[in-house]
């Protein structure tokens, strides 16, 4: 019996000890450049915080009107005015293509992409201007990216590069 008592003991102690270990988490790897596709990168989307102002009128004293009908004291109000966050800031790892990839022919290929969706109305020059990039935010938008970097899921979508068959992620060649 009493090495069983002892045993016990030890038991107990251990499993108290291992309690105050820190925990460690598994390895995430949504950050890790070797899980993108090949021709990706792993970009940082931001989405600004939305703050809206609100302004509020107290009544501190009433109007006070006089015999004749006419104001006798104004009323006076105090106007106080605080932001409230709306929608909270936002970051996360987006995959697109890297800038090796964004050739003037591929970058042409998207202005052709984005002017048949009737997002992008100059010619398809090949060059990644100020008219492309709001062609790529309009594009992305409605499919909750507001952001005028092309993603791979977005260069997908237009056909400009290829879609994984599996679901992985990952293009057939890696």
């Amino acid at each position: 019996m009493k090495t069983v008592r002892a045993k016990s003991g030890v038991m107990a102690l251990a499993g108290m000890l291992a309690a105050c270990q820190p925990f460690i988490p598994p390895y995430d790897d949504t950050n890790d450049p070797a899980r993108a596709p090949k021709a990706t990168c792993i970009t940082t989307y931001t989405r600004p915080a939305v703050i809206r102002t609100e302004t509020v009128q107290t009544l501190l004293r009433p109007a006070r009107p006089a015999a004749d009908g006419t104001a006798a004291q104004e009323a006076r109000y105090k106007t106080t005015s605080r932001q409230v966050i709306v929608q909270k800031r936002e970051t996360r790892p987006v995959d697109t293509p890297c800038p090796d990839t964004m050739t003037p022919d591929y970058i042409a290929s998207l202005q052709r992409a984005l002017k048949i969706r009737g997002l992008y109305t100059g010619a398809a020059t090949g060059t990644l201007d100020a008219d492309t990039r709001a062609a790529i935010r309009a594009y992305q938008r409605p499919r909750g990216m507001d952001w005028d970097v092309l993603t791979l899921q977005t260069a997908q979508s237009l056909g400009l590069s290829a879609v994984p068959r599996d679901g992985s992620g990952r293009t057939p060649n890696n």
